[in-house]
């Protein structure tokens, strides 16, 4: 069985995450350690954003922009080099993992439904439900909207590109978990179903809707449902090999500096 959720709820919580939100971050990084006991790194900048968590570990030089809010997640964990732009909305969920370098850029919305009426059923402690997960250096562009009710995993290299694609992990009484695999490709658009999923070094076409397990690798995908069209060709090879965050190739962040 799944551990219970701890959240921290309430006005006290909100008014002392609002009043952290305007300082600088060098005050923002011991006022959340030692009000809320959050485990904040080296180096990690937060602007104007608001943090509400049960547990919550942010690794060093992680950057958060502005006018971010993570709000009611069970376990927030944001990893090193993650870099966070601004206006996104990560609500709700067991467990919220943006792994090492990853870039969730702006408006988006990463949302899991609260006490879900499925949360009567029994929740296995290795289920996805309630989790998302960005493996590391995935990209989530803008404007994305994301239910993570039923579970969402990403794999590493992930890039969910473009504008406007809506994943969706529940319908009222049910749900279930949608995963993509490491190095997949996903075009502007794109729509997936609870138990559908994706498999590694894929790209997804603009407007594709995947309503089922496509388990082929190094395939292009499209299509109203999605089915596999044809392997990758080498020029297509370059979308789903091609380093994510380039910026940050050759960075060593594991050699130890001044806080």
């Amino acid at each position: 069985m799944a551990q219970p959720i701890y959240r921290r709820s309430g006005k006290i919580w909100l008014l002392l995450a609002c009043l952290i939100a305007p300082l600088p971050s060098f005050l923002k990084r011991p006022l959340y350690r030692g009000l809320f006991g959050y485990h904040i790194g080296k180096r990690v900048r937060i602007g104007l954003s608001v943090i509400i968590a049960g547990e919550c570990t942010i690794k060093d030089d992680a950057k958060i922009g502005h006018f971010n809010l993570f709000l009611h997640n069970g376990r927030l964990e944001i990893g090193s080099l993650a870099l966070i732009r601004f206006g996104n909305i990560i609500r709700g969920g067991r467990c919220v993992v943006i792994a090492d370098r990853c870039l969730i850029d702006r408006f988006n919305e990463i949302n899991s439904i609260i006490d879900p009426e499925v949360d009567a059923l029994p929740v296995a402690a290795d289920s996805l439900a309630g989790t998302f997960e960005a493996g590391p250096n995935t990209v989530i562009t803008a404007q994305h909207k994301i239910d993570f009710t039923g579970g969402v995993s990403f794999g590493e290299s992930v890039i969910l590109g473009g504008r406007l694609s809506s994943l969706w992990t529940h319908n009222r009484q049910a749900d279930g978990a949608i995963t993509v695999g490491r190095n997949t490709y996903l075009g502007s658009g794109l729509q997936m179903v609870p138990h559908s999923s994706i498999g590694e070094y894929c790209v997804a076409g603009i407007g594709t809707v995947v309503t089922k397990p496509l388990a082929g690798d190094y395939s292009l995908i499209g299509g109203v449902p999605a089915k596999i069209i044809k392997p990758l060709d080498d020029d297509q090879k370059i979308l789903v090999t091609y380093p994510t965050r380039p910026e940050l190739e050759g960075v060593d962040d594991t050699l130890p500096t001044a806080s």
